[in-house]
This record gives structure tokens, C-alpha cells and sequence, in this order.
């Protein structure tokens, strides 16, 4: 059940000067904690941090979007264009040999199965969405993903966003909001299926909804 909407949160893109990269780190682990461990290794907070003060990779601070309360950064979106998802142009420079390694494995044995990486040219994807845990319930999640959503019809792109295979709530929450299912990616194990459903707001779809 959600709560009493607090006053005074500012929705604004996030600036270096203003926002703390650290705390926005720690929101964009936290929207996939397991995920990006196995991705950026027992650094990877340290690794976001860094990440998101650079231009040219997918959490770059130019796209994200954040929720502030008293200074305090307590929401995050992540919004990128299509054509930005695979630039990791950050990494070389602040990836050793090894974290390369580590990355390309990843890619390469697990996360192809698990997640879309490639979207239709002049789309937008929403990468992550995340909320501290003391102002969760509270509509701050659902105000920046409007806010997402409202560019996106603004500049009649399509919206893609995932969801962890075992998150109905989740998928129905973007249903509602006009979303459509139009992939799943998934492996199979003994008992469990880990994965991700691709969804889409599509302007023409919305359209057609009467």
C-alpha cells in the first residue's frame, strides 16, 4: 500500500555539483545488486561512482534523473538513448585487465541470456529505477518514471524498460502504464528460472488504447 506522498521532493536531472555521485551509486546497485556484483565485482559501487561522473557510457550522470529531498538524493532514474547503451568508452581507462576480463565473461557466458542489450535506433531504455529504502511506497518511483515517460511521448519514442522474470508486481505496475511484454530472456535452473521480460511503451500503442 503506498503511502503519504512526502512534500518538498525535487525531480531535477542530476548535476555533479549538486548531487552526491556516491549516494547515487549505492541507488543504481541497489536496483540490481546481484546483477552488477557479477559484472563489476566487490568494487562495483566504487566502479558506478566513477561511471557516472564520465560522459560516454550508460551511467553517465547525463542520464540520469534523481529525487531530492533537503539536498539529499533519495530516487534515481536511469534513462538512455539507444544508441548510448553499448558506448563504454569510460571503461578503458578505469578498468584493470582483469575487470575487462571479468566483464567480457560475464557478457559473453551469462548476461546474453539474461538481458536485451540491443534496442531500435531513437528509442529510449530505462536502465535502472531505484528508491531508498526509507522513502520506498511513498510515490517518488512512480514520479520519475512519469517523468520518463512524459519525454518519451513528448518526443514520440518508444520506451523500453526490463524486469526481473520473477517480479509480476513490477511488470503489472508498468502494464498499467501502458507497457506491453514483447520479450522474454531467461535460462532455465533445476527448480528456477532467472531472467528478465523486455517491455515496451510504444506512442503508437498508447494511441490506440481507448
Amino acid at each position: 500500500m503506498e503511502r503519504q506522498a512526502i512534500e518538498g521532493v525535487i525531480y531535477s536531472p542530476m548535476n555533479l555539483g549538486n548531487h552526491d555521485s556516491r549516494v547515487v551509486a549505492e541507488l543504481i546497485y541497489a536496483s540490481a545488486p546481484e546483477l552488477f556484483h557479477l559484472t563489476f565485482g566487490p568494487k562495483a559501487t566504487e566502479i558506478l561512482s566513477q561511471l557516472i561522473e564520465r560522459s560516454h557510457n550508460r551511467f553517465s550522470y547525463r542520464y540520469i534523473r534523481v529525487a531530492a529531498l533537503l539536498g539529499k538524493v533519495i530516487g534515481i532514474v536511469v534513462q538512455v538513448p539507444a544508441e548510448q547503451l553499448q558506448n563504454a568508452a569510460d571503461y578503458e581507462p578505469l578498468f584493470s585487465r582483469s575487470q575487462r576480463l571479468r566483464l567480457k565473461l560475464a557478457n559473453g557466458l551469462i548476461l546474453r541470456h539474461l538481458l536485451r542489450h540491443h534496442y531500435p535506433e531513437k528509442s529510449l531504455y530505462i536502465g535502472n529505477l531505484a528508491v531508498d529504502s526509507a522513502y520506498r511506497n511513498r510515490g517518488i518511483g512512480s514520479q520519475l518514471l512519469g517523468q520518463c515517460i512524459a519525454e518519451a511521448e513528448q518526443n514520440h519514442q518508444d520506451l523500453f524498460i526490463s524486469v526481473d522474470i520473477a517480479n509480476g508486481r513490477a511488470q503489472k505496475l508498468y502494464e498499467r502504464l501502458g507497457f506491453e511484454l514483447v520479450q522474454t530472456k531467461a535460462i532455465g535452473l533445476p527448480g528456477l528460472a532467472v531472467g528478465s521480460r523486455v517491455l515496451v511503451r510504444s506512442p503508437q500503442a498508447v494511441q490506440r488504447t481507448p
